[in-house]
């Protein structure tokens, strides 16, 4: 594969004078269908953190890679992405690019849900049922009714997961529910979210809650409260405040708005930066 673009679109290069523009807008809202591929989104999310990720190129590799399976079954899907590195707990040194497909690709490294992307998008190509699964904390995928960990690229038993989970204490109703497209970018957005420092990065954290806002239209007073959360981070508590006072008119939940308020009289009587 053609070595990938090696600049760092979030570099520190005055990223604040750039305008918010949203250039992958339609494109997000078409690749969120339920007719297209995860692949798209995935290939959607790389190229809002970079816009010259070549979106044939990695189109072209998941190809390659599904040549490479003898057979449409998990295993030969499995050990096909096992043979050409994709195994382990490997990641590549920026945050950000576990988060790119077309890094993935290159370096047989990334986090749990964009490799699932490449196993998912390399079993449709054969014709294999796959899709994600949203586990909690690990995203998951299934292949021909099989889960696998897209990580260490092994098929793993819904026992041992559900025992996982309960031992984590987390809640395991609907944890083995199909994600939609829809789902998958809006954890991707998370994820390049968290990658982000704010710090010297605002704009570009403002960024990616606009695109994740227009997956999320009924959820306006989470965006609102982590738009605040930058603001706090950039420093502008006056702006802060005003989010979170928009936040206690939205419909919300009476506990969420408790939060809310406490979080707006400790920014008015301390400035305190703490609102996550």
């Amino acid at each position: 594969m053609e070595v990938a673009s090696s600049h760092n679109p979030f570099d520190p290069i005055d990223s604040m004078t750039f305008p918010r523009e949203l250039r992958f807008e339609h494109q997000l809202i078409h690749v969120t269908g339920s007719s297209v591929s995860p692949v798209e989104v995935a290939i959607t999310v790389a190229q809002i953190i970079d816009e010259q990720v070549n979106a044939d190129q990695v189109r072209r590799e998941v190809q390659r890679l599904s040549n490479l399976v003898i057979s449409p079954n998990v295993d030969d899907v499995v050990n096909a992405l096992k043979s050409e590195g994709f195994t382990g707990q490997k990641r590549v040194e920026k945050a950000i690019y576990n988060n790119r497909i077309d890094l993935a690709l290159q370096y047989k490294a990334a986090n749990p849900i964009t490799l699932a992307m490449i196993l998912i998008g390399v079993g449709r190509n054969l014709d294999v049922d796959c899709f994600g699964i949203n586990f909690p904390q690990h995203f998951l995928a299934s292949v021909d009714g099989h889960m696998v960990d897209p990580l260490q690229m092994d098929v793993v038993s819904e026992e041992e997961l559900t025992s996982w989970a309960k031992k984590n204490g987390l809640q395991v109703d609907n944890m083995f529910d199909r994600a939609t497209n829809r789902d998958i970018a809006i954890r991707m957005l998370n994820n390049v979210s968290l990658a982000i420092d704010v710090e010297y990065h605002p704009w570009d954290a403002l960024r990616m809650l606009d695109y994740k806002e227009m997956l999320l239209p009924d959820n306006s007073t989470e965006i609102l409260i982590e738009r605040a959360g930058i603001w706090v981070e950039i420093g502008d508590f006056g702006m802060a405040r005003e989010l979170l006072v928009d936040a206690l008119e939205t419909e919300s939940p009476e506990s969420l708005k408790k939060q809310v308020r406490r979080r707006i009289r400790r920014l008015s009587i301390e400035g305190d930066p703490v609102l996550h």
